[in-house]
């Protein structure tokens, strides 16, 4: 028993030392106060758990309760608190204080605590043509792109806010989106329609942080253009030789 009750206090005793050791590093680490800090590090480094005291806009706010905040040198996913909840919306100015993680994909930030300072602008987006964000180079970034819907669905189980989710057609690949709406409507007259997106360019992606598509988080169907839709034609027009090469529209006959 005695010995039993010497293990046990020697075991609490690492136990304390290990978390002292753990509380002192951390105190030594640098506040980091700019998203593109955290951006480039690399994952192991970012495990560390650098303080981070951000200032930026909320650009989107799902999944709940993650979100991602954009300030001036760039955007990055933020790991809502799963102990105390705080309220942020996108379009919110935001204080975001928290410790850098390594995410499932890139850095992130592990929020501790976020203050509302304000109203926020949301960044100028830029149209990208989708070669330039296919290999994840944009991810958490504020960004448009243009492209051709292929399929559109309601969402009600992968996150908790319910969605309307869209595969979108552009130059040689496809990206997913998902739009969070307060009620149902029938959005298929939106397929085969070009539209601009604009919205958080995230990333999908395997256990091995491996890239395997793009998704954009759209705050609002308001970011959602629809440009175009798909015209009639007769059917002996079709299949003639263009020298611009085939549409990647359906035909309406």
């Amino acid at each position: 028993f005695r010995l039993a009750l010497h293990v046990a206090k020697c075991l609490g005793l690492l136990a304390c030392v290990s978390i002292a050791w753990a509380q002192s590093e951390q105190a030594a680490l640098p506040v980091l106060t700019r998203a593109e800090q955290i951006r480039q590090m690399d994952p192991e480094e970012a495990a560390r758990g650098y303080p981070v005291k951000i200032r930026g806009v909320v650009t989107d706010d799902v999944p709940a309760p993650d979100f991602f905040v954009q300030d001036g040198t760039a955007g990055i996913y933020v790991e809502g608190s799963l102990t105390a909840t705080f309220v942020h919306h996108w379009g919110d100015l935001v204080e975001v204080e928290g410790v850098t993680g390594p995410g499932k994909f890139a850095p992130v930030i592990r929020e501790q605590k976020t203050e509302v300072v304000g109203k926020g602008t949301l960044p100028a987006s830029r149209v990208y043509p989708f070669s330039e964000v296919a290999a994840g180079q944009q991810d958490s970034q504020w960004a448009a792109v243009r492209g051709i819907v292929r399929s559109v669905s309601i969402d009600r189980t992968s996150w908790r806010e319910t969605t309307l989710a869209m595969t979108v057609a552009s130059g040689n690949g496809r990206f997913a989106v998902r739009i969070p709406i307060d009620h149902d409507e029938d959005f298929s007259s939106w397929i085969d329609r070009e539209v601009l997106v604009e919205g958080v360019c995230g990333s999908l992606f395997n256990q091995q942080r491996q890239l395997i598509g793009v998704l954009f988080y759209v705050p609002d169907l308001q970011f959602i253009k629809v440009e175009a839709q798909a015209k009639e034609v007769p059917v002996s027009s079709l299949m003639r030789f263009t020298p611009g090469g085939t549409s990647p529209h359906r035909v309406r006959v």
